[in-house]
């Protein structure tokens, strides 16, 4: 199991694939320098498919990329917060102006996928991950920043958080919201909320935890508002990343393309070898063992299961129950997805590939 981060620049978009094949993404955002897209990546890499889609933020540069996704391959369902209407998000946007990316989000939400309030269906199952929800309503903040979805993820024991881009009055209120306290204990990896900026700076929030590296997803620095990078550093454990340990603070706009893999004995967090050749594929692979260690930070975390929330309907934290959004009707998986192999799965043990490439 693999989680990539992407260098969208001001943006974010993630893309978590299973050992069976089935992903997740996370915000499709885009890069204008390299001209990077969601969608056309994912068909250079033989996927026409794409399980879920989920949104954790209402502004453009969480969708930038939507255009060119829903152009270049089908979507099962989409998670987001569903107690903002697609007729919600236009008035929220009014002001702002609606850019193309969330333009096509709500015309999708508005014709391909069911709104709030209907019946939900099955949503899809992902081996060895758990996802748990929160998010305030239209009721307590009007404005698309506070309104953002909260994912925990839980991948093969290893926790991660990725917050939208709430801001301290809400990170604030979510301190209130049942079982999200819990939810931030054993965190390995938390998504700097606003892109680091300072306005999704929150230090109650870190009385309750302390995660062990804070990723930043943003372009070159152009503000003051960006200088976060100490703030976070002093409230990280920090551990090894790209077989350098110590390291507490990870950023787009300096490591570009992320991947976290992740194996029953913990995770291996490091810069994309395909952008950044650092070493053999053979030693990253043997460091699945050599890293084996919650001292160095990197693996041997022990599995938490995320806390239950209480079961209350529409509470923030149930998970999918009132979140979820499929299409009328599941689309039938195309021929090239059935065609092209998928490069990102493993074909045997990790150990095993690992041991093979050793040999002369």
């Amino acid at each position: 199991m693999r989680l990539q981060i992407f260098d969208v620049e001001h943006g974010a978009c993630a893309l978590l694939t299973c050992d069976d094949g089935k992903r997740i993404m996370i915000d499709c955002g885009h890069n204008a320098t390299t001209g990077w897209r969601p969608g056309t990546y994912l068909n250079s890499v033989g996927v026409a498919y794409l399980d879920k889609l989920v949104i954790t933020n209402y502004d453009e540069d969480h969708v930038s990329g939507a255009p060119d996704l829903f152009d270049k391959v089908s979507v099962g369902c989409i998670v987001r917060n569903t107690s903002v209407s697609p007729a919600d998000i236009t008035r929220l946007k009014s002001e702002d102006g609606m850019g193309a990316g969330i333009e096509r989000l709500v015309w999708e939400l508005e014709r391909n996928f069911l709104p709030p309030g209907t019946a939900l269906g099955q949503p899809p199952v992902f081996q060895g991950v758990t996802e748990t929800y929160f998010h305030h309503y239209p009721y307590d903040f009007d404005d698309e920043n506070n309104l953002s979805l909260v994912l925990k993820l839980n991948c093969m024991g290893a926790n991660l958080i990725f917050p939208g881009d709430l801001e301290t009055a809400g990170w604030l209120k979510m301190l209130n919201v049942p079982g999200f306290i819990p939810a931030l204990q054993n965190m390995d990896v938390f998504v700097a909320s606003h892109h680091g900026r300072e306005s999704g700076c929150c230090e109650d929030i870190f009385k309750h935890f302390k995660p062990r590296f804070v990723v930043i997803s943003d372009k070159s620095k152009g503000y003051q508002t960006q200088e976060t990078t100490g703030w976070y550093s002093d409230r990280a454990l920090g551990g090894i990343f790209n077989g350098d340990n110590g390291r507490k603070v990870v950023t787009t706009r300096s490591d570009g393309d992320l991947v976290i893999e992740f194996a029953n004995t913990g995770y291996l967090f490091r810069k994309d070898p395909q952008s950044v050749p650092t070493r053999s594929a053979a030693d990253f692979l043997l460091g699945l063992t050599a890293l084996a260690s919650p001292q160095l930070g990197t693996f041997g975390s022990p599995f938490v299961p995320p806390p239950q929330p209480p079961a209350r309907p529409n509470a923030p934290g149930l998970g999918l129950s009132a979140l979820y959004e499929p299409p009328p009707s599941p689309p039938p998986e195309s021929l090239a997805s059935l065609l092209l192999a998928d490069p990102n799965k493993p074909k045997m043990p990790l150990s095993a590939l690992a041991a093979a490439l050793r040999k002369p």
